[in-house]
């Protein structure tokens, strides 16, 4: 289907380790990822690694809400049929469009809300500290709090500075 809709370049994988090698190999631009795999499942995969933009393909249609925790840009159940994947494609394609304008508008990180998501521009965040498997810090007052280490984001982060292992601080706070 991918070589019908003009995807000529496609690399695979057979498992979570194959992949990350693949992903670290060359530039991917979008990941068809089965829920399914041998070792650690793609939902795992999908949030321990770090990934371009990322579209589910399983025949379980049970994992949807799940593959959506973990920003997926689309869930498609087999058999996938050809205008089911152009239109995951597509959607896939704005995706990035989206996290590039972002990129060079700065680092947005996903704040998690008990009834929705946003997103905070990181350059508006004095402190970020580790709090068990997230990153919490002050948001107008209130407490949030993103689903990444601060492993991930200090790379993420060039204007905020490590000052302790459970600690990142804005340099233009100190």
């Amino acid at each position: 289907l991918l070589a019908d809709l003009g995807h000529a370049d496609v690399c695979e994988a057979n498992d979570a380790a194959a992949a990350s090698t693949v992903l670290h190999a060359q530039p991917i631009d979008v990941v068809l990822l089965d829920v399914t795999m041998p070792g650690m499942d793609g939902l795992s995969f999908a949030a321990h690694e770090r990934l371009p933009v990322v579209i589910f393909v399983t025949g379980d249609a049970a994992h949807a809400a799940r593959a959506f925790d973990v920003e997926a840009a689309d869930f498609l159940v087999k058999p996938v049929t050809r205008e089911r994947l152009s239109r995951a494609l597509d959607r896939a394609k704005r995706r990035a469009a989206l996290d590039r304008g972002a990129a060079e508008a700065g680092v947005r990180l996903r704040v998690l809300d008990a009834d929705r998501e946003r997103f905070v521009d990181a350059r508006s965040i004095d402190h970020l500290r580790a709090d068990a498997k997230y990153v919490a810090f002050d948001d107008a007052g209130r407490e949030a709090l993103v689903r990444e280490s601060l492993d991930t984001l200090e790379p993420r982060l060039p204007d905020h500075v490590r000052v302790h292992r459970a600690h990142l601080v804005r340099l233009a706070a100190i």
